[in-house]
């Protein structure tokens, strides 16, 4: 079998479809599932010279279409007719497939929260244009992929796909993500590391994600400001790690609002390892989004070994299970109250801790690999 995998979005930013990308195709070049006669072509920008998956089967193909461009599809359509032999499918990660092709597609619909919850995403007037091809995808695409049961009940609903054409295949925290092997030593050296307080001083609470309307970063100041007249001593500081996205400055004008400047610290993006030590030193990991299609982060803070407080919003109910707690993404004072909780009870937290690595073990790139194969075969077929 000859497979097309259109990694192109790896060039840009390794989060999201990038880091989906990186991490199925190392899958699938380990997974003994896959034929070794199997071929893959990679479709790279011409930019990104280092291969992603080294492995013979895998070869990199230079692009100079970028993704969500004007002229993306006639331009992919024509550097695709280079491909030889033909190909038997191509993979789409980021949501729609090529119009002009000579072969099925596989695609993955991450989300559909511009759809769901359009009043909390912004799309420019290239991204509209993009995600307007959305329906035309699903219908059109031979295979589709949902990482979430949520994420497919939505496809099904707001896009009118037939339920049994879309097949459930979570994602699942890169091998790097695991608890600390010293957990006070974990937290001493992170806190070093981001400038933030020792355990001694009070620690950190983490939310790591993008900083838009959608991932409810307002509700929980308001519910960690509650927390300022507890009797908690020292109180942990909200660490909040991600890059800024649509309408960021209400965070920073709620931020002042509330007189938290000293008690609120903004880490930017954190790559990479720098990402894992920041996961392991934290106290509590909270993700109090309004809609998740999967909730990536709060699967790497549970292998990480952190207590997770999630909110009740898209997947993160499937993702979290019972090793986590859930709340209503609205309950300000639910919110507070629980983290006051935690904070004061180390044998729940411990059992938080101990649940969640359990429960990302649950989750594997491996199990991924081997789903995504058996659809690569049935769509060829």
């Amino acid at each position: 079998m000859r497979v097309v995998f259109d990694a192109r979005m790896v060039h840009y930013r390794q989060a999201g479809i990038g880091q989906y990308s990186i991490n199925i195709l190392e899958a699938l070049a380990r997974s003994p599932d896959v034929s070794r006669n199997t071929r893959f072509q990679v479709l790279q920008m011409r930019g990104h010279v280092e291969p992603i998956v080294r492995d013979r089967r895998f070869t990199r193909v230079p692009m100079w279409t970028p993704p969500h461009n004007r002229f993306e599809q006639s331009a992919l359509g024509i550097e695709l007719l280079k491909l030889r032999p033909t190909p038997d499918l191509i993979h789409c990660p980021d949501f729609i497939p090529p119009r002009f092709r000579r072969f099925p597609a596989v695609v993955n619909i991450q989300d559909l929260a511009f759809l769901k919850f359009p009043e909390l995403t912004l799309l420019t007037e290239e991204s509209k244009r993009y995600y307007g091809q959305v329906e035309w995808a699903a219908q059109n695409a031979e295979g589709l992929i949902a990482l979430s049961k949520s994420a497919r009940d939505d496809m099904v609903s707001l896009l009118g796909v037939a339920p049994e054409k879309i097949v459930v295949i979570p994602g699942a925290a890169g091998s790097e993500f695991k608890p600390p092997i010293d957990l006070h030593h974990s937290q001493t050296e992170a806190a070093r590391t981001f400038n933030l307080p020792t355990p001694e001083e009070g620690g950190y609470i983490l939310f790591v994600s993008t900083i838009e309307p959608r991932k409810n970063l307002v509700m929980l100041l308001e519910a960690y400001s509650l927390l300022l007249s507890r009797k908690i001593s020292p109180l942990p500081v909200l660490a909040v790690a991600g890059r800024e996205g649509w309408l960021f400055e209400q965070v920073h004008t709620r931020i002042s609002e509330l007189k938290l400047r000293e008690k609120v610290r903004l880490l930017g993006e954190v790559p990479g390892e720098r990402l894992v030590k920041l996961y392991q030193g934290a106290h509590i990991f909270t993700l109090p989004s309004i809609y998740e299609g999967f909730g990536l982060s709060a699967l790497e803070a549970m292998a990480c070994g952190v207590p997770v407080v999630a909110s009740t919003g898209g997947s993160l109910p499937e993702v979290v299970g019972t090793a986590g707690i859930l709340l209503d993404p609205y309950d300000v004072d639910g919110w507070a109250a629980t983290l006051e909780r935690l904070l004061l009870d180390p044998t729940e937290e411990r059992r938080l801790r101990d649940a969640g690595i359990i429960q990302a073990a649950l989750f594997s790139w491996e199990r991924a690999a081997t789903q995504t194969w058996k659809l690569y075969r049935k769509v060829a077929s």
